[in-house]
This record gives C-alpha cells, structure tokens and sequence, in this order.
C-alpha cells in the first residue's frame, strides 16, 4: 500500500484539476480518471516503480534519496525557488528568508539531514534563540524554517510525513509576539500639527508636498516615493498608484518594484490641498529642484538627480515637528512617516466615511465578501470622503502661487473669475494659434520681458493637457491659470493672480531702481568728464 514519506508525495492542483507526483525535484501530472488521492498514490507508486525509482517493495533509490539529504543542500535550491517567483514572494521577503537561513538555520541544521530532523531538535534550537535575540526576531526566524521543510515535503526532499517544526512540542518554544506599542497608545498627528508642517516656509516645498500626500491621499512612503509624473492626471484629479519604491527590490538593492498587495493599486482621488501643491510643483517647484524639465517617467518626487529616491522620511517628520516646538513622540514612542496614513484613515473614519470607503482609499483588502466583490464606490464618492479631511495648502515660495507672507491674497482681490479680471489675462497672456512641439524652443509673448517666463512647455503635457490641442506662449503664469481653469479651484486662482502682481510689481521697482542706478552712474561720469 503506497505511503507518504518516501522521498515522493502526491498532492491536488486545483488549477487542472489533476492530482501531481512530486519526487526528486519534478512534478508529473497524473491523469485526470483518478476520483481520489488513494488512486493517486497508487498510480503514481505504480508509475515510479516501472522507471526505477522505486523497487518492487516501495522503497527508494538512490536518485530520490540523493535530492533528500542536508539543509545547507537544499535551503539555497528553496532560495532560489522563491526568488523565481515575485509574483509571490516579495524581493524583501526573500532576502528575509536568505538572511535567516545563513544567520540563524544553517550554522546549526547545515550537516543535518531533513529526514533526521526530531521536534526535539527543533525545539531545542528554538530555546538557545531566544536566549539573545528578541521574540519578533525569533518568530521570524521560526517561520522560515517551517516554509523550507513544507516545501521540502511537498518536492518529496524528505520521508518525514509532518513537518517537525509544526509539533506542540516546538510550538510551546516558540515566543508571544511582543507588543512595541501599546493598544491604548494613538500613535497619530492632530490636523493642527500636520496644517503646521504644510504651512511653514522651514519645510521645504517637496516634503511638504510629501506629507499632503501621506495625510490627504492615505499613500505609504514606498507609494508616494514610487509615483512618477505620468501617475498624475490633474485635469482628472486623480492620482494612479501603480508601483512603490522598494527599499530591497528583486535586484537587490533599492528600487521601483510592485506595490505592497494587489489591492494597493488604485485610483485616488486627488484632495483640494495636494491639487494646489501638485499644480504648483509640477509647473515651477519641479524644474527649479532638479535644474531640468521633466518627462512623463521622471518621479514625482525625485533626489536632487532626478532619479527616484527614498529618503529616510520618518526621521525628517519628527526633525521637521521638533523644529516647529511640536512633539514627535506619543507617550515616550516616536512618530513614523505611516502614522501620516494612519491619522488620514482616522480622520475620514470620525468624519463617517464607511469603512469599505476608508479601504479602498487605504488600498487594503475588503473584510467581507460584500465589500470585495459588491461595494464599489465611485470616485465622487471617494472624493467626497478625501475632501471631509480640512486640510489646506496655503503656502508660497519657489513653487507655490505667490500670497502674503500670511497666506493670504492682497487685498481687492476677491473673485479672480470675474469678467474684468479675466479678460486682463486674455489681453496681457493670449493663447496663440501656432506652437512648438513640447520640449523645443518656444515663440515668446507679446511681453517677452514678462516676470515668471520660461520655456517648460512640456510640463503642462506633464500635468494632462494635450499639447496637440491645446498651444501655449511659454509663460508660467498663463501655464498656471489654465490649470487651475481646468481643477475649477478658486483659491489657487486667487494665489496665482496675486503672484502676478507681486511679481509684476517687483519687476517694475527692480527696473526703476536700476534706471536710478544707471541715471547716477551716467551724472558721475558727467562730473568727471567736467
């Protein structure tokens, strides 16, 4: 009578709907006839005798047994099978398997055999573990092992028939996960804090633009840092999550890789304060940062290369809340650049947004079948959920439209859509008939000494608008005013007029005082002529 445990297994694969023999690292698909895994076994017993893998008797030849021996055998083979499969295994997870199987499993289990492997042994391994190293640390270490030996039976490696680290025995050993915060502790900001970090001109434009994102979007640190310029549609006002930046990506260093889950990838809905900062930053604050025009697969927030970048974002949050005299600890534990994402989900949660809203926004998975399968809100409703978050961008600088030094507009400026106002921007900034492709040189205006010109007229591509459609005269601030036509918000309007005249009015004492200038220049070159 066949058995498990003889260097051979035979298991269900539901995907063909066939009953599989795996021995000696190969898989053979049985046929579909056999009804249950008995016929299977025998089948397949039947099968392994007929090629010599097995004598009359059932028991195993040197072939199979070859490919069942050690751990430091087959833990790098195990390795290299999940590092074959990142649909699966994250590039992190492996190098996690990697590091516990040479650190920790194979100075002790290297010269082992698998098949001589007890739940005393394991047990015992476990102990010495804990001994110097934390429980977390130790319950990590504890699964790989259990995810090398079930996939050691499941290739038939082995003619154990339970996997030994699975034993009570064992599982006694192994150590409680240890609480790092306690349950009573909130580990979030308040919308004062965060309000504070968005409006002081201490932050600079791009992390202050990193943590809208974090507390308006709900986006993880490797999402937002994954986000390159084609991943923004402003004329939609959506943001599409498609890939993070991974701190250990499938090459073995720091890269752009896959999200966290496949439910991470989503459709945003893109808040009031981070549409003003996005506009700003994709049409000036970009450019001035990198000291280059950007193209569609540049990210959105690159290093001072232009090439992606993940920067050590919690350190700063905290560095940035203690230069502001506000705390970057709750209770004695840090603050974390996640605790962004996690006071954005709380606040749309006391707000009443429904938890299958809060969800998909945070991208985690639905926790029933109605929610996965037959609650799926529109994006109105989504933007209604992020927009209950009373966060704003009010800041000016190098890419923000130019306001007070508070914040506000001048004064007389109420309503920047009334007619006077906009037919001054139609007769000083007329779109023109004709234009250049994005990234040539461009026609200037009829005001070619205009404050603010500059030849980015691949930017508005960039942020939506079809340059086919739509041709520009390269100056910013008509660049400016059309996006913000198109996002229909009437304060960015408001701040970007202001600017305007600020800078119009800055251009012209700057041309009166070098008038002056060359005026006295010019008298006291008269006097020495004299």
């Amino acid at each position: 009578m066949p058995r498990k445990g003889k260097g051979w297994s035979v298991f269900y694969r539901a995907a063909r709907q066939r009953y599989v023999l795996a021995w000696a690292g190969k898989q053979k698909h049985l046929p579909r006839e056999l009804k249950n895994k008995r016929e299977a076994e025998r089948y397949a017993e039947a099968w392994l005798v007929e090629q010599g893998f097995l004598d009359g008797s059932g028991v195993t030849t040197g072939e199979i047994l070859e490919h069942a021996r050690t751990f430091g055998k087959l833990m790098p083979d195990w390795i290299d099978y999940r590092r074959g499969r990142p649909e699966k295994w994250a590039a992190a997870t492996v190098a996690d398997n990697d590091g516990h199987a040479r650190n920790h499993i194979l100075p002790t289990f290297a010269e082992t055999p698998l098949d001589a492997v007890t739940p005393r042994m394991v047990a015992d391994w476990i102990v010495g573990l804990r001994k110097d190293r934390p429980n977390n640390t130790v319950r990590n270490i504890y699964r790989t092992f259990v995810a090398f030996f079930d996939w050691a039976m499941a290739h038939g490696y082995t003619k154990a028939d339970r996997n030994p680290a699975r034993s009570v025995l064992v599982m006694d050993e192994v150590p409680p996960p240890r609480t790092v915060v306690p349950s009573d502790v909130e580990l979030m900001l308040p919308v004062d804090h965060v309000q504070a970090l968005l409006d002081s001109p201490e932050v600079p434009d791009p992390w202050a633009l990193r943590y809208a994102l974090g507390s308006c979007e709900g986006m993880r640190d490797g999402e937002i840092a994954g986000l390159e310029i084609r991943h923004v549609d402003l004329e939609a006002g959506v943001l599409r999550v498609r890939q993070a930046a991974q701190l250990r990506s499938a090459k073995g260093h720091a890269g752009i890789g896959r999200t966290k889950t496949q439910t991470s990838i989503r459709t945003l809905p893109i808040h009031s304060c981070v549409m003003s900062a996005l506009t700003e930053w994709l049409v000036d604050g970009w450019c001035a940062y990198v000291g280059r025009d950007p193209k569609p697969t540049d990210p959105l927030l690159p290093g001072p290369s232009g090439k992606p970048s993940r920067p050590k974002s919690a350190k700063r949050l905290r560095s940035d809340l203690e230069r502001l005299g506000l705390p970057s600890t709750v209770e004695g534990h840090p603050l974390e650049f996640r605790h962004l994402r996690t006071s954005c989900l709380s606040w749309m949660a006391s707000a009443g947004v429904p938890d299958h809203i809060c969800r998909r926004i945070a991208g985690q998975a639905q926790g029933s079948v109605l929610g996965a399968h037959y609650l799926k809100p529109s994006l109105d409703e989504l933007r209604d959920a992020v927009e209950r978050i009373p966060l704003r961008w009010s800041r000016g600088g190098s890419c923000a439209g130019g306001t007070g030094s508070d914040g506000e507009a001048p004064e007389g400026i109420e309503n920047v859509a009334e007619a006077p106002v906009a037919q001054w921007i139609e007769q000083r900034f007329p779109k023109t008939d004709t234009g250049t492709a994005p990234g040539a040189s461009e026609s200037k205006s009829s005001t070619p000494d205009a404050p603010g010109h500059t030849e980015a007229h691949g930017l508005i591509a960039s942020a939506g608008v079809d340059p086919a459609q739509e041709r520009y005269n390269g100056t910013r601030f008509r660049r400016l005013w059309d996006l913000a036509e198109r996002s229909g918000n009437v304060e960015l309007k408001t701040q970007i007029l202001a600017r305007e005249l600020r800078d119009t009015r800055e251009a012209l004492v700057a041309e009166a005082n070098a008038e002056a200038d060359l005026l006295d220049a010019l008298d006291d070159a008269a006097e020495d002529c004299a």
